[in-house]
């Protein structure tokens, strides 16, 4: 067991309130392709069988992926479907305030039962559902205000036992995470980014990890004038990709050994150092670069890199810049 301190989550031991399957609301909170009840009976095991759209996603998953998926193993397929329908083009869909308690009563008894191949798979997914889940911004299908009270209080809910499960799977399991070869249906740096979406509070920083291919993608628009820059598209392995990063950025100093193994706090520092111990390599050499300061090749301006990242994803309409002669105008 690693030597973590995290602190218990205040209010993190109350009882869910499940939305019942056969309720009309999940036609009101939909998924991407609709109603997303059926994935969710799947995963429960009130259903055993696929029905025909489930089908169809598998079908067009496997030619995507070119990889045939084992129809036996429901629950894996049942995940993917659901996750399919709920974060679709990286959009948060209300479904997800319904189903994300269900997922979550799913993770509390693989967490009882120790399923530590479960619990890597449930977290990876479901913290790219939180990570779509950024408020006010063009990537949400529904305003959290027009939710229903009592479904945005289990939501929530439902976030704060998904902290508390995560942590207590670092606390329990790192060494089987650091052990764990990247395969077809695990990468350890995609994990990462989930847990990060689930521990961290800046969600926008989250999504930004999330779209930026496994982490070979830097776009963004500088906040001063406006230019945009979509070309720093990068091999982390590649020497001379990162001798281009470092001509555009000035990596953030090195923090390992300075967190207390407690704090959130501080996303660079917890984070860093929780890469550093699951040996997340990739990862923890990009890191630097995302909390580095990025020179606009435009204007000369210095901006940290998380904001021009933000700002190309969560730019505002009428957003106003400054031209070459210090004067404001809106684009």
């Amino acid at each position: 067991m690693s030597n973590f301190n995290f602190k218990k989550m205040e209010g993190a031991d109350r009882e869910l309130k499940l939305v019942p399957l056969d309720s009309e609301l999940w036609e009101v909170y939909r998924g991407a392709y609709g109603n997303v009840a059926y994935d969710v009976k799947l995963l429960t095991g009130e259903e055993k069988e696929f029905d025909d759209w489930d089908m169809a996603l598998v079908e067009r998953r496997q030619s995507r992926q070119g990889k045939e998926e084992d129809m036996e193993d429901t629950e894996k397929i049942a995940l993917e479907n659901l996750m399919e329908g709920l974060c679709h083009q990286m959009t948060f869909y209300e479904g997800t305030y319904l189903a994300m308690p269900y997922l979550v009563q799913i993770l509390e008894k693989k967490q009882e039962e120790d399923d530590v191949e479960g619990q890597i798979a449930f977290i990876g997914h479901m913290g790219f559902l939180v990570a779509t889940d950024v408020p006010d911004t063009p990537y949400r299908d529904i305003a959290e205000s027009e939710a229903d009270s009592e479904i945005m209080e289990n939501y929530h809910l439902s976030i704060l036992k998904l902290q508390e499960i995560t942590k207590n799977f670092l606390e329990k399991h790192l060494e089987e995470i650091k052990q764990k070869k990247d395969d077809f249906y695990y990468q350890k740096d995609m994990f990462f980014d989930s847990v990060f979406a689930i521990l961290s509070s800046d969600r926008k920083a989250a999504f930004s990890f999330s779209m930026s291919n496994n982490h070979e993608c830097f776009y963004g628009i500088c906040p001063s004038c406006g230019d945009c820059n979509e070309a720093m598209e990068i091999d982390i392995e590649n020497e001379s990709d990162i001798e281009y990063l470092d001509s555009c950025i000035t990596p953030a100093p090195s923090v390992l050994g300075k967190w207390d193994k407690t704090s959130f706090e501080d996303d660079y520092v917890w984070f860093s150092n929780l890469l550093a111990m699951a040996e997340a390599d990739k990862f923890l050499k990009i890191l630097p670069y995302y909390y580095g300061t990025y020179k606009c090749s435009e204007c000369g301006k210095e901006i940290l890199m998380m904001d021009f990242m933000k700002n190309y994803y969560f730019e505002e309409e009428n957003a106003v810049y400054e031209n070459e002669e210090g004067e404001e105008e809106i684009e």
